[in-house]
């Protein structure tokens, strides 16, 4: 999960919420993953809770 925090640009212990990923964090799942995310037609969100 920290790697995510990471992409995020917040603390780990502070991912507790369900936060929209941004054109910015796009690019980054983009550059890991090799996965665009269409943000103009979609909306994306990091939860952590969610299985």
């Amino acid at each position: 999960m920290s790697i995510v925090a990471e992409l995020l640009g917040i603390p780990l212990e502070q991912l507790v919420n369900a936060d929209p990923l941004t054109q910015e964090h796009a690019e980054r799942v983009r550059q890991l993953t090799g996965i665009t995310l269409d943000l103009a037609k979609y909306d994306y969100f990091l939860d952590p809770s969610a299985d």
